[in-house]
């Protein structure tokens, strides 16, 4: 007996499960929604095959580079090197490395490599030490000592074209293309710069001459530049891969406003339960707390929960908003349990011995369920907007890479001003079309479940 009765309530729910299904099916705007979450989730659960970038590797390109389909004829990061050098004496060595530049813009930036091996030799030594002279030769056949310095053993030395604006040579190359003040000038246009057209970038092939006095063999050289168009979203103002936030957002989005939502379900539910069932007294304490809770802004009081607690970890930020998030619940669930404890299974319960306990969660409770689906699926847009508006104003945790906090980093970076629009539409975007596919399937869940608001089809 008790067999076919697990049997029947199988049945009973695959039916109504199949009649759920074939009313969602039938609203457009329910699927479109379940469409646009399904398309979310597929993208979290496909990130390392969509991008194998580190989305917190700093400078893998350069400063808000473009993204690559955007940017026409722009720059992209490449890499040139060379380890074979010539000895013209017992203390002389050069290296010398050839690169061809096509493009129609300088680099952003730029790094040389230079790897010595061995040992001074007499004369030369720590007190009386050797020297590096590196050049740069341009296709109009212009020579720029970029860099001279003193060497006193092995090692690797870099220069960073950055640290090039103080060279003599440099600023004389600036003065011909008509650059007097030194606080205007950017070492890779001038350096890059074509001096009889003003603005535009020389094409053509550079050497770099590297040579050493001292004894020690300049055994590799190598150079880095970063370009100005990388990836499918370009970089920010750290020169970090924006597709690859991007990515690990949506992964951040739906925990936050799944947990947040279920959490603030949960409670919404439990405390309307209780405080419409028992009545009284206690019904109306709870209801006053619930009304003091409503009154207090939410925003300002995370703001303020977050500056105390300084720089809170994301379970901190769920806990808040789900902490703040369940009074209209609770007294919409208050409500219908006010009616339903009056309802005749109720008293049912009751005469045949049934607690308190297993009236409110075995009787009463599977009659909330369906404000409780449609809530969690429309609590979720509130707890993923205010998660961004926390991280927006830099109030959440900086080791979680979330929509919000890209916008922060954007906002901090003056990412529209640079014209980087890749560092704020997309991430907005995201943040709209999630919240928005959460509405639809809670309206469309509603809808099949309040018969009230079905509509004519």
């Amino acid at each position: 007996m008790s067999f076919l009765w697990r049997k029947e309530k199988r049945r009973i729910l695959k039916r109504k499960i199949v009649g759920f299904w074939s009313e969602y099916s039938r609203s457009k705007t329910g699927m479109a929604g379940l469409i646009i979450l399904l398309v979310f989730v597929a993208v979290a659960c496909a990130r390392p095959w969509l991008t194998a970038a580190d989305p917190r590797e700093t400078f893998v390109s350069g400063k808000y580079a473009a993204p690559t389909w955007s940017a026409e004829g722009a720059p992209k990061n490449f890499y040139v090197d060379n380890d074979h050098y010539v000895r013209e004496s017992r203390y002389v060595y050069h290296i010398n490395l050839t690169f061809n530049y096509p493009y129609s813009e300088p680099p952003d930036s730029f790094v040389v490599t230079i790897e010595l091996e061995g040992e001074l030799r007499e004369p030369f030594s720590e007190d009386n030490p050797g020297s590096l002279k590196i050049w740069l030769i341009r296709p109009d056949g212009r020579e720029l000592l970029i860099h001279s310095d003193e060497v006193r053993g092995e090692g690797t030395c870099q220069i960073y074209s950055a640290d090039l604006k103080d060279e003599v040579d440099v600023i004389k190359l600036a003065s011909e293309m008509g650059i007097e003040n030194p606080e205007l000038l950017i070492v890779e246009h001038v350096i890059f710069g074509d001096v009889e057209n003003a603005g535009s970038t020389l094409k053509g092939t550079y050497t770099i001459s590297v040579t050493v006095i001292g004894g020690l063999r300049p055994t590799r050289i190598s150079a880095y530049f970063r370009g100005r168009a990388y990836g499918v979203l370009g970089t920010d103002w750290l020169g970090r891969d924006v597709w690859s936030q991007l990515l690990e957002g949506v992964i951040w989005a739906l925990y936050i406003g799944i947990l947040s939502s279920v959490l603030s379900v949960a409670i919404g539910i439990v405390y309307g339960l209780v405080s419409g069932y028992i009545g009284g007294r206690v019904d109306e304490l709870m209801m006053r707390v619930t009304d003091i809770l409503i009154a207090i802004p939410k925003l300002p009081m995370f703001i303020c929960l977050a500056v105390l607690v300084g720089r809170p970890m994301l379970e901190f930020t769920i806990m808040i908003i789900a902490a703040f998030g369940w009074m209209g619940l609770a007294k919409v669930a208050r409500s219908m349990v006010l009616s339903l404890r009056e309802r005749a299974f109720v008293e049912v319960a009751r005469a045949i011995g049934a607690g308190h306990k297993r009236i409110m969660f075995k009787h009463i409770m599977p009659h909330l369920f369906p404000l409780a689906f449609a809530n969690l699926a429309l609590s979720v847009p509130d707890a993923i907007l205010t998660e961004a508006a926390l991280s927006f104003l830099g109030l959440s945790d900086p080791w979680r890479i979330t929509w919000g906090r890209m916008l922060h980093e954007a906002q901090s970076g003056a990412a529209l001003a640079a014209g980087a629009w890749w560092c704020v539409i997309p991430p907005g975007l995201c943040i709209a079309m999630l919240s928005m596919s959460f509405i639809f399937i809670g309206h469309a869940i509603d809808e099949i479940l309040n018969p009230r608001l079905r509509r004519r089809r």
